[in-house]
């Protein structure tokens, strides 16, 4: 039985356009705003899970 796919070569090129892609500026911010997003999320949850009345 015969590959047709060359797994070693593809997981190469994958790891190439991921290690551009993670060292772009956009990157960084995204992931940023995304930690950020998700934070504010959790913390909002915390906050309506404890029933916090101001």
């Amino acid at each position: 039985m015969y590959d047709l796919i060359d797994y070693t070569a593809l997981a190469e090129i994958v790891r190439q356009y991921f290690t551009v892609f993670i060292n772009l500026g956009f990157t960084k911010g995204l992931l940023v705003g995304a930690s950020l997003e998700l934070l504010g999320y959790g913390i909002f949850k915390a906050a309506s899970l404890l029933n916090i009345n101001y």
